[in-house]
């Protein structure tokens, strides 16, 4: 009776290893198995022992993950929430507002009130290589009446823009 017990204990040893192994629990498989040579109720009691500390172990890194997940999903939450988006009028006498502060990470969207295009780009007039890597010209500011202009801010500045098309009209877009 004595010999099928210990073969049972050192059976319920051998799974609470695999699963010490599998939640990454570190284990110390010699002293284990010396404990098993002792007595079978060495064994019991270091079996309940580890089995509390991987449920120990497994219910805080459970926990750790939904707080983790919390705060990702707050911070997430806050970033959108602070975001926003500024609107510029573009008609033949220029932007409106001419000046226009905003936050890094909102937006600033042109539309073209006037009958003419506009095209709104990055100072310096005719190149736009001013805010390089920040601020590209790619001829997306090219707009037409009642079109849209859409820029992400994501670095503070001040930065400098025209009508690519009336050069004469200028404007700035403050980025704290």
């Amino acid at each position: 009776m004595k010999k099928i017990t210990l073969i049972m204990a050192f059976f319920v040893l051998m799974v609470i290893i695999s699963a010490c192994e599998k939640t990454g629990t570190n284990t110390n498989t010699n002293v284990m198995v010396s404990n098993v040579n002792r007595s079978t109720n060495t064994i019991a009691v270091n079996t309940n022992s580890i089995a509390q500390n991987i449920n120990q172990n497994t219910n805080t890194a459970a926990l750790n993950v939904n707080l983790s997940g919390q705060n990702a999903n707050q911070a997430v939450n806050a970033n959108s929430a602070a975001a926003q988006q500024k609107t510029v009028s573009v008609t033949s006498s220029g932007f409106s507002p001419r000046t226009i502060t905003i936050n890094v990470g909102d937006t600033v969207v042109w539309t073209n009130n006037d009958s003419q295009s506009h095209y709104i780009a990055p100072n310096d007039h005719p190149v736009h290589l001013k805010y390089q890597g920040t601020w590209n010209d790619d001829g997306t500011g090219n707009i037409s009446n009642g079109e849209t202009y859409t820029k992400l801010f994501s670095k503070s500045g001040i930065y400098e823009y025209h009508d690519h098309w009336n050069p004469e009209l200028t404007g700035i877009v403050v980025v704290e």
